[in-house]
């Protein structure tokens, strides 16, 4: 492999699993959105537990929404 080859998953996945860069690219995609999904329904689950529990400091509940939104940011 070219130094740099190493750092991208579409060409690792091609040559490991013997896929054509297309249908590489597809499977990377899939598995982005799948994490991209995993987070926003982390951060619903978050939001709700931080609501649901009443012994949750007014600190707590804002260092828990500055990481609800580095999470956000992080995906955008």
């Amino acid at each position: 492999m070219v130094n740099g080859e190493t750092h991208n998953l579409v060409i690792l996945l091609s040559k490991e699993i013997k896929i054509s860069y297309s249908k590489a690219a597809e499977l990377v995609n899939q598995m982005m959105l799948d994490k991209i999904e995993e987070i926003h329904s982390a951060i619903t689950d978050l939001r709700v537990l931080t609501q649901s529990n009443k012994e949750i400091t007014v600190a707590q509940r804002a260092a828990i929404e500055q990481y609800i939104m580095c999470c956000t940011t992080f995906i955008s």
